[in-house]
């Protein structure tokens, strides 16, 4: 059962059609229309974008983090599945860090906070106990962002 609505009340442009209300706030902010802005939405609509990336860091590092730890777990021939998965999340995290320089200093906060994750899903893909691999994270955030890093197996 929906919300309940008020008939007497028409919902905003905002409401009715996001792509038609994101046009006509652009437009009216290249006019510099500051009495025709929809204030409230257009904050909330800047902090999602900033929501968003930042949420984008933290995910493709995470699953860095996993090919990078499933990487070092394996001795000799590793899939090529692994590498291009690898190379793939550090060029998407390279064109986000250019578009948006501020992130990289979260870097090391979202290696950390979601190492642990990391780890348990790496475990559990590579059919390994639960407490196999380290406790905190092996690699440094400048290695798991670089291009010419893949690790050695973790025992040296």
């Amino acid at each position: 059962m929906g919300a309940l609505r008020n008939p007497q009340v028409e919902p905003s442009l905002y409401d009715r059609d996001f792509y038609a209300w994101s046009q006509e706030m652009a437009e009216r902010l290249r006019q510099r229309n500051a009495a025709a802005l929809d204030w409230d939405n257009l904050a909330e609509e800047i902090q999602a974008l900033a929501r968003s990336d930042h949420r984008q860091l933290f995910n493709r590092i995470e699953v860095l983090l996993i090919h990078l730890l499933k990487w070092s777990t394996r001795t000799g021939s590793r899939p090529k599945s692994w590498k291009n998965t690898i190379d793939e999340q550090r060029s998407r995290l390279e064109v986000l860090l250019q578009d948006n320089p501020s992130l990289a200093q979260l870097a090391p906060e979202a290696v950390a906070e979601r190492y642990t994750r990391a780890a348990a899903r790496a475990a559990e893909q590579c059919g390994l106990p639960a407490d196999a691999l380290p406790g905190r994270s092996p690699f440094t955030p400048d290695q798991v962002l670089d291009y010419n890093y893949l690790p050695a197996g973790l025992d040296g």
